[in-house]
């Protein structure tokens, strides 16, 4: 499928500037293996998904991105010298605005949603218009990057989706979601009474929710309704 090679070469280009880089939503569902986003994209692979929406039946693409910090050694002038602090760098912001910049670049801001924010940026991949001859449009790329307190685990988790799925993730049990009531859940991050939890990994975003860790292309708010109802005591905090 087009916009999931569309999805590698984007990934394949942000890589550099991250820490940890990969597909997530409906691509990521739709496909049975995962591709190794450090490494260079194999044009010759077959990536095609056993089962999936056609070449333009994917309305856009989500991407996941930890990136990378560069602390430059001068530090910022304050009128508080002793409290000066080296102002970190964004290496995956300055790379996509290094990209977006190049003329010739498929990769660039979607005009239609402005978002440039250091959580959520709003792109677009202009590589349908190669295949059509420009009767494509570009398709929108949500850029989701994890930045503290959200972790890996619990964006990984949320931005695969599918979204009634996601919604139930961080939704209290006692509000009708599958979240432990003694756990919250707030801009991508997982949050108890002791304070702030990393899991750094999907698998232990949900063993720390109590709940199986489904393949991505297996998830459905249905599946995870019909466990709650035969789990239904594992909201409780424990002992």
């Amino acid at each position: 499928m087009l916009a999931y090679r569309w999805a590698t070469e984007v990934v394949t280009l942000l890589a550099p500037a991250c820490e940890r880089i990969e597909i997530v939503g409906s691509l990521r569902r739709c496909y049975r293996h995962e591709v190794d986003p450090m490494k260079p994209l194999d044009r010759r692979r077959n990536t095609m998904p056993a089962s999936g929406p056609g070449t333009f039946g994917v309305s856009d693409i989500e991407i996941l991105a930890e990136p990378k910090w560069e602390i430059p050694v001068t530090r910022t002038k304050s009128l508080f010298p002793d409290t000066d602090k080296p102002e970190a760098r964004d290496q995956l912001g300055d790379l996509v605005t290094t990209l977006v910049s190049r003329p010739d670049s498929q990769l660039t801001w979607d005009s239609a949603l402005m978002r440039r924010g250091p959580k959520y940026k709003r792109l677009a991949w202009r590589g349908a218009k190669y295949l059509t001859g420009g009767a494509a449009p570009a398709i929108p790329i949500d850029l989701f990057i994890v930045t503290p307190p959200a972790s890996w685990g619990c964006l990984q988790a949320i931005r695969t989706g599918p979204a009634e799925f996601s919604r139930l993730l961080v939704t209290s049990r006692a509000k009708g979601g599958a979240l432990p009531n003694h756990l919250v859940a707030v801009s991508g991050a997982l949050k108890n009474k002791d304070g702030w939890l990393q899991p750094a990994t999907e698998a232990e975003y949900f063993a720390a929710v109590g709940l199986p860790c489904w393949p991505p292309a297996e998830r459905s708010a249905e599946k995870l309704r019909d466990w709650l109802r035969r789990n239904d005591s594992a909201g409780e905090e424990p002992q």
